[in-house]
């Protein structure tokens, strides 16, 4: 699995939940797929946090598909090719993870892993959140 460093917020996370796909791996990711998993991951109040922190997220409950996805382009997308580009791309409209990945696509502990994974490191990233809350004041 890719180590995801340095996230400030939990954008990423949302994409690669994209990919996981409820278990069902997905290689390639449209817009509707990373609206949808944007939109559910930031409706948990623990994560709803890190849009709520931020003024140009804050409106984020009424955000249609087009900001949902605007948000993802510029921020975790961009920055997952930038620093991961051996993983993932962009090909047309879609966000795909490298080709040899499909050879997991149907390998149910693949998945499983891939899932912890993401929730792994989500617990991470709060936890040294709340570790360092009292750091900064």
């Amino acid at each position: 699995m890719v180590e995801i460093t340095s996230m400030s917020k939990t954008y990423k996370m949302s994409i690669l939940l994209s990919f996981y796909n409820r278990g069902e791996l997905k290689i390639n990711i449209n817009d509707e797929d990373i609206y949808v998993s944007m939109r559910d991951f930031y409706s948990k109040g623990s994560n709803a946090i890190d849009m709520i922190e931020d003024k140009s997220t804050l409106s984020f409950k009424e955000w249609d598909k087009s900001k949902y996805v605007k948000k993802a382009k510029e921020n975790p997308i961009k920055f997952l090719q930038k620093t991961h580009g051996d993983f993932f791309y962009t090909e047309g409209n879609n966000f795909c993870l490298n080709k040899g990945l499909e050879v997991y696509k149907s390998n149910k502990i693949f998945i499983e892993n891939f899932k912890d994974a993401i929730d792994l490191r989500t617990m991470q990233y709060y936890k040294n959140r709340f570790d360092n809350k009292g750091k900064d004041e």
